[in-house]
């Protein structure tokens, strides 16, 4: 149940496969879920021991050893978590009976670095038949969107549709979707996160990712790939 205090039946079995350690960055940004007006639930885990983690540029919400995590309240809202060493957040999705509509369920999605974000990305929604509602979640760079250079499925994106992650150059829109195969491109890097919600049900995950090395604390030996 998210969060875990609630007695509902609308809970799930949550697990994700964590990207490498190398990936993990100092700056992440999270959009407000559709359906979800009460929030979502983030946990932050620590990379290495001193981490300071830092909330939209004002409030130290913990100081984590390596391998310790914080888990937020449910806070609603676009959000950036900042630390002085990589971290990783995971995002949760609450019960269905935390949103007005009523669908959904418990979800969890990995969040994606702005340094490790791409300029295009090709996703898919799950069918219509199971999932009624589908969205995208997008995090653009304010220049891009002012310029309309945020482009979904071949269309410029208003910039009305965007709202501020508070203490930075970024916004995040939140865009319905048909059922199918979409596109994303823009300029400057951007985020995607795909979302889709029923009675009792719903998936969430981020659309891609660079996942360049770019932490030099982590496995010493790297991979061997043969063909």
């Amino acid at each position: 149940n998210i969060p875990l205090n609630t007695t509902r039946l609308d809970c799930d079995h949550l697990f994700e496969v964590m990207p490498p350690l190398q990936t993990w960055g100092t700056e992440i940004g999270v959009a407000e879920l559709p359906q979800r007006p009460g929030g979502s639930v983030y946990r932050i885990l620590a990379s290495q021991d001193g981490t300071n983690v830092v909330q939209d540029g004002t409030t130290t919400i913990a100081t984590l050893n390596e391998g310790e995590f914080y888990e937020t309240s449910t806070i609603p809202g676009n959000h950036v978590f900042r630390a002085n060493n990589p971290i990783f957040v995971a995002q949760f999705m609450t019960n269905s009976r935390a949103s007005v509509q009523g669908d959904g369920d418990p979800s969890m999605g990995n969040m994606v670095p702005f340094a490790q974000y791409q300029t295009r990305y090709t996703f898919a929604t799950l069918p219509l038949a199971q999932f009624q509602s589908n969205y995208v979640s997008i995090i653009a760079q304010n220049s891009d969107i002012q310029s309309g250079n945020v482009i979904l499925d071949g269309n410029p994106l208003s910039a009305a549709n965007f709202t501020p992650i508070p203490d930075t150059v970024y916004s995040a829109a939140v865009i319905p979707l048909n059922a199918g195969t979409h596109s994303t491109s823009s300029t400057l890097p951007h985020g995607i996160t795909v979302e889709g919600y029923d009675a009792f049900d719903s998936y969430l995950y981020p659309g891609g990712a660079r996942f360049q090395f770019m932490n030099p604390v982590g496995d010493a030996n790297p991979p061997i790939v043969s063909l």
